[in-house]
């Protein structure tokens, strides 16, 4: 089987891209609810249901990146805090990065210095 078709790197993929399309969603919708004359109930029950989601979500992601990065021999120490402090501050814009270099593009990670865009691309 192909690694980049294995379910679980699938799987953490979309869920990888979710909060930020949800973060693109919800600033169309609260820009489309500022000119309405007033917001209905059932509205503001679902937008709170939804974030409650996305934040569990979010929190499930930190945590089984944070532990993928803690676990896999695919990024050298020296860079594990730089890809710690990124995915707990960036983490809306992050995760997809992260799961695109190491996931999708199974890239290895040694040494001092991070991938050039040109590694990426090619997928060294």
């Amino acid at each position: 089987m192909n690694q980049k078709l294995n379910p679980k790197n699938l799987l953490s993929g979309v869920l990888s891209f979710v909060p930020i399309v949800y973060v693109i969603g919800f600033l169309l919708f609260m820009a489309y609810l500022m000119r309405a004359p007033s917001v209905p109930k059932p509205v503001v029950t679902g937008l709170l249901i939804a974030h409650l989601v996305i934040i569990a979500l979010m929190v499930g992601l930190s945590f089984f990146y944070l532990f993928y990065i803690l676990k896999s021999g695919k990024i050298s120490k020296s860079q594990r805090t730089s890809w710690i402090a990124l995915l707990f501050v960036g983490n809306v814009l992050s995760f997809p990065l992260f799961w695109y270099i190491l996931f999708w593009k199974g890239l290895v990670i040694k040494g001092d210095t991070a991938p050039t865009g040109e590694e990426i691309a090619e997928g060294r």
